[in-house]
């Protein structure tokens, strides 16, 4: 590019100190050059080489609160101030560079050369310390209590252009000093707020005059913005043509400029390691004459860092959904993506999540799945779970377990699916078992009924199955028997099924109908993701989304994407609108509006040491 983001490199260094911190005024910065300015940025507040960690979770920009986590860390004598780096992209418009270092990262952000910020990794959250960008814009930072105060001299927008050329588009914001900035896409809109006041040049009449107290901006042809404004805060409304779109902003300096760039197929190429043992990568993938936007995290499962996790939507019961950033940040991951199937009417599980040897739903229809241990050993395959309650010599088989697929037969519910069960067809009876003995039968002829579930047994529900409702009396002894199909499964505590399963030793292995898919489900084009496995273990979370002018992969073409970005095993996750990838406290993939309610995530915790 040639309006001066891509930047040579500039050694900056840390800003530090304690209370409120001084500035080095710009006119100085200027005279003592770069390597002094550093010196000068860095107060020593202590002789020895203690590490201390200070969080609050609260900002007030210029007197605007923001719910968001920030540090002060003291180490080797040096005290920073950090921000959740997903907020400072979130809430300030700060773009994070591509690069190989952990301990340092790279942004711009109303700068003419890549500004490197040190990097706190904390409670499964990435800090970047703020002194470079906030000396660079004349901030003035003080901790209060759990509330960190930024402020700064009052900014005004000064003048705005605009580039529309059929479906791409251009805005672009001067503005008289840095000042954070968000832009949120939503269906058919994006909306950019700027903590600056409006002074443009030239009164602008109101293109509605029923509405004389909304100002608007001109962009091109019919095209219109309207502004909300209050003291030191203004918000811009842009029309979109596409629930789907997301934009990308940046910035630039001499003049200080916010530009935002939208259209349906732009993507910024990443490439940077977010922590130890985690990449985060975004490009094309080409496919053919297609080509799709892919955005992906590699993890070393075997860093002592990285541990993945299957995280249900809610702990305490298997009835409910929640979206993928909401699930993220209650369980306080680092990285999340999307699980397997449900049932968005009911709210069920229809796949298998065992997480700590504990099945918290089972699998159905011999769908694929994949299963890890603590020790970063990973299996793919298409997994049953073969149960079976044998009375008085004759073994009964359990269908399903922890599940909201119904089908005729025996289904088994524990604890792990909540304090009860509701009846979910007609004519079921529910046997109460505990001490591997049944105490109680309860029939329901309608479904809504709620059974307790024992917390030392277990639920069997016959589903038009009278016969072994009759087999199984009050009194009558039973035992448990399990086995998983493949074996292998058996010995691994974390389990999630999704499916279809995609490839195996390098091969693609797609049957979706021969896993229960529907022939509407396989012939669709939609957004996707997916877990992989490269032949040198590192794992892959993956986020397909819409071709370059077109709909997003089918399962064929998903299979062939993974398998050119080097994977030899994988599988198929939930698609469409709940695909969603979470890094930091952002979706990477999507508008975070637009993602759907899911049953459950894959969820990646950090421990990365001080």
């Amino acid at each position: 590019m040639t309006d001066g983001r891509w930047g040579l490199s500039v050694a900056v260094g840390l800003w530090l100190g304690t209370g409120a911190i001084a500035l080095v005024p710009p006119s100085a910065a200027a005279a003592m050059g770069a390597e002094q300015v550093a010196e000068s940025e860095v107060m020593e507040v202590a002789q020895g080489q203690s590490t201390s960690v200070f969080q609050g979770d609260r900002l007030r920009l210029n007197g605007r609160n923001v719910s968001a986590p920030w540090v002060q860390w003291t180490r080797n004598g040096r005290t920073h101030i950090g921000i959740g780096d997903g907020v400072l992209v979130r809430e300030f418009g700060v773009d994070l560079d591509n690069g190989d270092r952990t301990d340092i990262q790279a942004v711009r952000w109303f700068s003419d050369a890549p500004l490197p910020l040190p990097v706190l990794h904390h409670q499964n959250t990435r800090y970047l310390g703020i002194g470079a960008i906030a000396q660079g814009a004349g901030w003035t930072v003080s901790p209060n209590g759990a509330t960190l105060d930024i402020s700064w001299e009052p900014a005004q927008i000064v003048n705005f252009r605009s580039l529309v050329q059929g479906d791409r588009r251009r805005y672009v914001l001067e503005l008289d000093r840095p000042v954070p900035f968000q832009v949120s896409p939503v269906p058919g809109e994006l909306t950019l707020g700027v903590d600056a006041d409006l002074n443009l040049p030239d009164p602008l009449p109101s293109l509605e005059a029923q509405q004389p107290a909304a100002p608007f901006l001109p962009i091109t042809g019919e095209l219109s913005a309207p502004l909300v404004t209050a003291p030191g805060r203004t918000v811009i409304r842009f029309p979109t043509a596409s629930r789907t779109w997301l934009p990308q902003p940046f910035t630039l300096l001499g003049p200080n400029r916010i530009v935002v760039e939208a259209s349906p197929d732009i993507l910024v190429r990443r490439s940077l390691q977010w922590a130890p043992g985690v990449r985060w990568n975004q490009d094309f993938i080409r496919l053919g004459n297609a080509q799709f936007p892919t955005t992906w995290v590699e993890l070393d499962p075997t860093a002592p860092e990285v541990e993945l996790v299957p995280i249900p939507a809610l702990n305490e019961t298997r009835t409910g959904i929640a979206s993928v950033w909401d699930t993220a940040r209650r369980n306080q991951v680092a990285i999340a993506v999307n699980g397997g199937y449900f049932n968005r009417i009911n709210k069920l599980p229809l796949g298998a999540m065992r997480r700590d040897g504990q099945w918290l739903s089972g699998p159905i229809l011999n769908r694929g799945a994949i299963a890890w241990n603590d020790s970063g050993e990973f299996t793919f395959g298409r997994l049953a779970l073969d149960e079976s309650v044998t009375a008085n010599g004759k073994a009964w088989p359990v269908i399903t377990l922890n599940s909201g697929y119904v089908k005729a037969g025996i289904a088994r519910y524990d604890r792990n699916w909540g304090p009860s069960y509701i009846t979910m067809t007609d004519n079921e009876v529910a046997i109460i078992v505990q001490g591997d003995q049944v105490v109680q039968q309860i029939p329901v002829a309608s479904p809504g009924g709620t059974i307790p579930i024992p917390a030392n047994g277990y639920l069997l529900v016959t589903r038009s199955f009278q016969t072994a409702a009759n087999a199984l009396p009050v009194g009558t002894a039973l035992t448990l028997n399990r086995q998983t199909t493949p074996a292998d499964f058996e010995r691994f505590p974390n389990v999630v099924a999704a499916g279809p399963l995609l490839l195996l030793n390098g091969q693609v292995v797609l049957n979706a109908a021969g896993e229960g898919f529907s022939a509407a489900f396989i012939r669709e084009q939609a957004a996707r993701s997916a877990i992989a496995q490269r032949a040198d273990g590192k794992i892959m979370i993956i986020t397909v989304h819409n071709r370059k002018g077109g709909r997003g992969p089918s399962l064929s073409e998903m299979a062939q994407i993974v398998q050119s970005m080097g994977a030899v095993k994988a599988l198929n996750l939930d698609g469409g609108s709940s695909t969603t990838l979470y890094v930091g406290g952002q979706t990477l993939d999507r508008p975070s509006r637009t993602s759907a309610r899911v049953h459950g995530i894959i969820g990646i915790y950090l421990n990365v040491p001080f």
